[in-house]
């Protein structure tokens, strides 16, 4: 019944049937704190959903899974919080029995590519190569695109050459980004140099 009203997304009815639920002496289940937080994050209730994991669950002695976990780290992307969905990470990692999986490091860099933060969706994709888990060739274009777009050449082609390791083909705007990227550097370069020759 619980699960269902989170569904419908009736929040307050939904949380007035695990009380009585809790009351009577029945532990919600997983798929119980799994419907509530989709709900919460549905309606945009990210701090409620974070609240739900780090309060509430740990009063009812339940042990957050990566599901749940990925649940609120999605949320916390889509509401422009990729910062501190990647300290979420971090939680996870802590926690026995909890590993991020393939679904985790993907919500994680499409979150920080969303808000510009390319250098650590770059460190969180690292991570998730060591892992061995493959992302997406739509993850692979828009990172080195946007590596490029703040002048991390070097890692935008580090990035595309294990792109091709795994037989992923870029899309042209790849490199069109990193050619403007490239030619971009090599004239601020010699400006430089000019200027720093006038002043000798």
């Amino acid at each position: 019944m619980a699960i269902d009203l989170y569904m419908e997304n009736k929040i307050t009815e939904a949380d007035k049937v695990l009380k009585e639920m809790q009351d009577t002496g029945f532990r919600p289940t997983l798929s119980v704190y799994e419907a509530k937080l989709a709900a919460l994050c549905r309606e945009s209730e990210v701090d409620e959903a974070v609240k739900v994991i780090e309060v509430e669950m740990v009063k009812a002695h339940c042990v957050p899974t990566v599901k749940l976990y990925n649940i609120v780290l999605r949320g916390l992307c889509d509401g422009g919080k990729s910062a501190l969905a990647v300290g979420y990470l971090r939680k996870m990692v802590k926690q026995v029995g909890c590993v991020p999986d393939k679904e985790t490091y993907d919500i994680l860099v499409d979150g920080l590519c969303l808000e510009g933060k390319f250098i650590e969706a770059n460190k969180v994709l690292e991570e998730m190569l060591i892992k061995s888990y493959w992302p997406c060739v739509d993850t692979f274009n828009i990172l080195i695109r946007g590596l490029c777009s703040v002048g991390r050449q070097y890692e935008g082609v580090m990035l595309l050459e294990e792109m091709i390791n795994q037989g992923k083909l870029p899309d042209q705007s790849v490199w069109n980004s990193l050619v403007t990227s490239l030619c971009s550097n090599i004239v601020n370069n010699y400006k430089i140099y000019t200027i720093m020759l006038m002043t000798s």
